[in-house]
C-alpha cells in the first residue's frame, strides 16, 4: 500500500500548493508567481534527477516536451489568476472536472462513449458543481451553475481543467520517453524560461495609481503588483517563493513515485481528494464562507470524478 501513502501525500501537497499559490499570486501577480513556481522548484527537481540518474531519451520526448511546456505556461497563468480572483473553495474543486473534458475528445477521436458508470460519474460531477453555489438557487434553479460562468476565477479554472485534460496525456508520453525526474527538470526549466518574455511585457504594460493610465515600469508606493514583487523578491521574501517551489516539487515527486507503483487512475483519484483539504484551507486561511455547501459540493464532485475515471 505504499502507493496509496504516496498518493495521499500528493493530495496533501496538491492542496497546500494551491493555498500558497493563492497567497503568492495575490502579492506578485500570476506572471511572476508562475515564473517563481517553476524556477524555485527547479533545484529540488535537479536533486531528484541526481538521485534517480540520467535516463535514455526517446525520440518523441523533445516535441512532446516543447508542446507541453507551452501549454503549461497557459495553464499555470490561468490557474494562478483564477486563485487570485476567486475563492479557493470554489475554484479548486473545479479542477476535478478534468475527466469530463476527456469524454468529448474520446468521442470525436475514438468514437467512444461513457458506459453506465461513466454517466453516473458525470451526473455526480455536475451535481457537485451545482452544490458549490447552492445558495444561489433562490435566483433560479439553474442559478448555481450560472454563478460559475459569472465568476472570473471559476471561468479561468475551467480553462485549466480543459488544458490539463490534454497535458495529462502528454505528461505520460514524456515520462515514458525519458524518466519522471528528467521530465520534471526539463518542464520546470522550459516553463520558467517561457514566462520571462511574458513578465517583461507585463511589466511594460503595468499601470499604477497616479499615472493617468499610462504604462510604467517603476513601482510606486502601494500600487500595482510590482510593488509587491519588489518586496517578495527581496532577500527577506525569497523564503515564500522557495516554499512555493518546494510545495510544487514535493507534489510532483510524490506523484511520480506513486505512478511507478500503481495505475495512474488510482493515483489521480486520490490526488483529486486534495480539493477537500483546499476548501478547508480556504475557510481557515482566507476566511471564505459557505463552508458546508462547498465541502458537500467538493465531496460529490471528487466522488463523481473518481467514478468516471475508475469505472466509466
Amino acid at each position: 500500500m505504499m502507493w496509496a501513502l504516496l498518493a495521499l501525500g500528493t493530495a496533501v501537497f496538491y492542496a497546500l500548493h494551491g493555498a500558497w499559490s493563492k497567497r503568492v499570486s495575490g502579492r506578485i501577480g500570476p506572471l511572476l508567481a508562475g515564473w517563481s513556481l517553476f524556477s524555485f522548484a527547479f533545484p529540488f527537481l535537479v536533486a531528484y534527477l541526481v538521485v534517480q540518474g540520467f535516463p535514455e531519451i526517446g525520440g518523441r520526448f523533445w516535441p512532446v516536451w516543447a508542446v507541453n511546456a507551452v501549454l503549461n505556461v497557459g495553464a499555470s497563468y490561468l490557474f494562478l489568476s483564477a486563485l487570485r480572483l476567486g475563492d479557493l473553495g470554489i475554484t479548486f474543486p473545479l479542477l476535478a472536472l478534468t475527466p469530463i473534458f476527456v469524454v468529448p475528445v474520446e468521442w470525436v477521436l475514438l468514437g467512444g462513449t461513457p458506459g453506465p458508470w461513466g454517466a453516473v460519474g458525470i451526473l455526480l460531477v455536475v451535481s457537485g458543481v451545482y452544490l458549490l453555489n447552492f445558495g444561489e438557487r433562490r435566483a433560479g434553479i439553474l442559478a448555481p451553475l450560472g454563478a460559475i460562468g459569472r465568476d472570473p476565477g471559476g471561468v479561468r479554472m475551467l480553462g485549466v481543467a480543459v488544458i490539463w485534460s490534454v497535458t495529462g496525456t502528454l505528461d505520460r508520453v514524456a515520462v515514458l520517453e525519458s524518466s519522471p525526474a528528467f521530465y520534471g527538470v526539463m518542464l520546470s526549466s522550459g516553463v520558467a524560461l517561457l514566462f520571462l518574455p511574458l513578465i517583461w511585457l507585463g511589466v511594460r504594460g503595468e499601470t499604477f495609481p497616479g499615472t493617468g493610465g499610462r504604462a510604467s515600469t517603476e513601482p510606486r508606493s502601494g500600487g500595482g503588483w510590482l510593488a509587491g514583487s519588489a518586496r517578495l523578491l527581496a532577500p527577506a521574501g525569497r523564503g515564500a517563493l522557495l516554499l512555493h517551489g518546494l510545495l510544487f516539487a514535493a507534489m510532483f515527486i510524490l506523484q511520480m513515485e506513486a505512478l511507478n507503483l500503481a495505475l495512474a487512475s488510482y493515483v489521480l483519484s486520490i490526488k483529486r481528494a486534495g480539493a477537500i483539504l483546499a476548501v478547508l484551507l480556504g475557510y481557515a486561511a482566507f476566511r471564505e464562507g459557505a463552508l458546508g455547501q462547498r465541502l458537500a459540493g467538493t465531496v460529490v464532485t471528487v466522488t463523481g470524478a473518481c467514478v468516471l475515471v475508475l469505472w466509466g
